[in-house]
């Protein structure tokens, strides 16, 4: 089936990348950043509605104490029993909770594992 002129323009329009930025949260950390190597993908016709959830992203984030914890080995987490959660303890930064894994990636050639944790 020949592709759409629609879906041509679609997939061929130039990409708009925007960012959310919170100035009081920048005022006290100043270097303060997300951890993204990479802008996360995202698909919207109106860069209005794109703002708006790259907005709520950055609310979420703002407001939620985020880890990335690397354990070495394989870990069998099975996502289909449900989110995956695990209890982080670190003194240093006065957690002791569980926390749910958001992103789990495991690196076959160091035998490592990391999280992501919410």
């Amino acid at each position: 089936m020949p592709a759409l002129a629609g879906d041509i323009a679609a997939g061929t329009r130039r990409a708009t990348i925007l960012r959310h930025a919170d100035p009081a949260l920048q005022t006290v950390f100043p270097s303060a950043r997300d951890g993204a190597k990479e802008a996360d993908e995202g698909f919207f016709d109106d860069p209005a509605h794109a703002q708006i959830v790259a907005n709520q992203r950055g609310e979420i984030l703002a407001r939620t104490r985020r880890f990335v914890v690397d354990v070495e080995g394989s870990l069998a987490l099975d996502p289909s029993t449900g989110t995956p959660t695990v209890r982080l303890i670190d003194a240093d930064q006065q957690v002791n909770m569980l926390m749910f894994a958001s992103r789990i990636e495991e690196d076959a050639e160091t035998e490592m594992t990391s999280l992501e944790l919410y």
